[in-house]
């Protein structure tokens, strides 16, 4: 990338996105030094600047073809092979460019073209501000309006994925934040928990040794037993170490939170925040949530205040609750605070429910407790028809009869159903089976098509090049017009050097006696190029109605060296028929002879290349075929994987009708996990994962309660 101009983007002084043009006059590990281009209108006449700008994109095509031609005559291997495709690549690039650069030549308006020169001075950016490379050119750069739209697009969708980047990564620190909070809390009150037992267990050891013999130090199996016991308490919970048979005594306590604008909590989410509150003050007091009394929630100026009376061992003092509720973080009632325009749950959405169905306005009993307002619905209702009440009962106990009555008939129904989809799931895993064998066949064959095709497009673009340099000698010396790469299908193939025609010519000039003999027998050379041409016309138009017949190009191109050698032969024997014209002239005739065999040997070649093209086309077709039910199935399974809602779905199925057109491509099915477990099975696997938790459950218990009876004894 260095010395190479480049596409970078930016933010400009409106903090708005933008991008430039540059050089990259260095780059780091992470970071790259560019030299800025400004923006400047065009001095002089635009077809000049064109002009140039043409030359210099047709003087870098012309040196990425010779590379290539190059790297084909040697012999390929892996690294070579990536090397030939990064510069097809590169020609590729080139050449759509000097469409662009031609087409905006030819245009009567040019308002899109962009001109930039080196402006001198250099920024440092990071790797992934640059998204387009170029050329390594010099001097200024043109970019022609099909270029600037381009940019502009590609521009839109990165900013796009970018924000999408961003917006994810800054939830995914945000729990991670949050988590971490909560972590730092709990590991504090084990610390706590661990060294207050540790602290009472040296104690009790150091009292019972001096009560034995003060002057003796505690039995080794005494220590080793405490030890073992701090150990296991490193990893007890206590949040769960309630005693129901315990001392317990009720204190007020109350905190005031620091955050502004705490009237929107207390006003649009009464009873979430007490609800929130209550949990979070039972969860840092280590007490049952019952436990957790009289809690109210009102405004202090524009903080938020809440009062409440907590239940606890009298071996916790209140000083240490207070504590405790002062150190908490408060993170849910937080949130519910940050978010208090949030929508209503629970009885909050219930009140805002019922008055939205006796059409009260609005907002009229926001902040409203839901007794409160239980209190005031008898006032509130517009009617109080008992008979109205039991005819709309007596309704509803039929509807609720009829509807039993359907639901027996299709809970049948569903049984039969059920045995019907189990038969149905073991056949499809057979053909799903079979399907993955063929599946896995099919991906063989494309792949072995696709290296087919590839070898056969640089052969292609080898002799284009190679045509493309005949040309170009030609029109040097004026031998003829130079040709389009439009027309080279109807140009003449040019099979013999310069020198070599040079040579021909002093022979033939020498040979003026034997020129009318020569130029009957290259009258037949020239008939037998001619047939050569139809043949490859032929092969052109069936390559264009499949891409499999291109070993048919291969095949004329084989008989083109052979007209090569052949001619090549003949020059040599221009010198002998100079010595002996009896002796040559049976030479010509036995040439022509094996001329003729070469002709009717391509006719056959050429049919069974025809009879090879019907046989892939009904392959390809078989492909098509086959390639559409993978598709179906595909979308089955991931609709299954959507009505499960367990499941993440990162592709979402389309309609039945359009999944066999839906296209895919092959990152997207490397990128997508292997499906190779059924819902019935997942579901069954759920099943033993609720079985073994209800048992780690009554694991759970029972340690708690043989920790308790332990507690007990001492």
């Amino acid at each position: 990338m260095l010395d190479s101009v480049v596409l970078y983007e930016k933010i400009d002084t409106k903090q708005k996105w933008t991008w430039n043009v540059g050089c990259v006059v260095k780059v780091g590990a992470h970071t790259c030094t560019i030299e800025e281009y400004n923006l400047e209108p065009i001095d002089g006449d635009y077809d000049t600047v064109l002009s140039e700008q043409i030359t210099a994109t047709k003087k870098v095509l012309k040196d990425f073809q010779s590379r290539f031609i190059n790297l084909r005559t040697c012999d390929v291997d892996s690294s070579q092979a990536k090397r030939v495709s990064e510069c097809m690549l590169k020609i590729r690039t080139t050449q759509r460019r000097l469409r662009f650069l031609e087409s905006e030549s030819k245009s009567a308006t040019r308002d899109g073209l962009k001109y930039y020169t080196p402006g001198g001075s250099q920024i440092l950016l990071c790797d992934s501000s640059v998204f387009r490379v170029m050329d390594k050119m010099t001097g200024p750069v043109l970019l022609t309006s099909a270029e600037v739209a381009e940019v502009d697009s590609s521009g839109g969708v990165r900013r796009y994925k970018l924000d999408e980047d961003v917006n994810r990564l800054q939830m995914s620190n945000l729990d991670l934040t949050l988590e971490l909070q909560s972590l730092q809390c709990y590991t504090n009150e084990l610390e706590e928990r661990v060294k207050e037992e540790f602290n009472f267990l040296s104690d009790h050891l150091r009292d019972r040794s001096n009560f034995k013999d003060t002057k003796s130090d505690p039995p080794s199996g005494e220590l080793e037993l405490a030890k073992k016991r701090v150990k296991e308490l490193e990893t007890f919970d206590s949040r769960w170490n309630w005693d129901v048979d315990a001392a317990l005594v009720t204190t007020p306590h109350s905190i005031t939170f620091q955050w502004p604008g705490g009237a929107g909590v207390v006003h649009h989410h009464p009873e979430e925040a007490i609800q929130v509150m209550t949990s979070e003050v039972a969860y840092c007091c280590h007490v049952p949530i019952q436990c957790v009394s009289e809690v109210t929630i009102s405004c202090e100026g524009d903080h938020l205040h809440s009062a409440f009376k907590v239940t606890h061992p009298t071996t916790s003092t209140s000083t240490e609750i207070g504590r405790r509720v002062r150190q908490h973080t408060f993170h849910s009632l937080y949130l519910l605070h940050k978010e208090d325009d949030a929508t209503k749950r629970g009885l909050d959405r219930a009140v805002a429910e019922v008055t939205r169905a006796l059409g009260i306005p609005q907002g009229k009993y926001d902040g409203v407790r839901f007794d409160d307002f239980v209190g005031q619905i008898p006032a509130l209702s517009s009617t109080s028809d008992r008979d109205s009440y039991e005819s709309e009962i007596g309704d509803l106990l039929m509807i609720l009869d009829r509807l039993h009555n359907e639901n027996r008939s299709l809970q049948y129904a569903l049984d039969k159903s059920g045995a019907e989809l189990k038969k149905q799931a073991a056949t499809a895993l057979k053909e799903k089976e079979a399907l993955m064998s063929d599946t896995t066949r099919l991906q063989d064959i494309v792949a072995k098509l696709k290296n087919l095709a590839d070898k056969q497009e640089q052969e292609l673009e080898y002799h284009r090049l190679q045509r493309e340099k005949a040309n170009e000698a030609r029109v040097d010396r004026n031998l003829s017009n130079f040709h389009n790469p439009d027309e080279l299908v109807d140009a003449p193939i040019y099979s013999v050097t310069m020198d070599e025609y040079n040579e021909c010519k002093a022979r033939a000039e020498q040979a003026e006696t034997q020129l009318q003999s020569l130029n009957a027998e290259n009258q037949e050379l020239r008939n037998q190029l001619l047939h050569a041409q139809n043949a490859v016309d032929t092969l052109d138009l069936l390559k264009n109605d499949n891409a499999a017949l291109q070993d048919a190009l291969t095949a004329a191109e084989a008989e083109r060296e052979a007209l090569q050698q052949s001619v090549e032969e003949k020059e040599k024997q221009n010198d002998v028929l100079l010595r002996d014209i009896d002796e040559q002239n049976e030479v010509h005739q036995r040439e022509l002879d094996e001329r003729q065999a070469e002709k009717e040997e391509l006719q056959k070649n050429l049919e069974e290349q025809q009879a090879e093209n019907e046989e892939l086309k009904k392959e390809n077709e078989q492909l098509a075929d086959e390639v559409g039910a993978f598709r179906a199935k595909r979308n089955e399974a991931l609709d299954a994987r959507e009505k499960d809602g367990d499941l993440p779905v990162d592709t979402r199925a389309v309609p039945a009708d359009e999944a066999v057109s839906t296209a895919m491509t092959p990152e997207q099915i490397a990128a997508e996990p292997l499906y190779c477990a059924t819902l019935d099975e997942l579901n069954h696997q759920r099943d033993l994962v609720r079985e073994k938790n209800e048992e780690l459950q009554c694991l759970q218990e029972k340690i708690f309660e043989i920790v308790g009876e332990f507690q007990d004894e001492r």
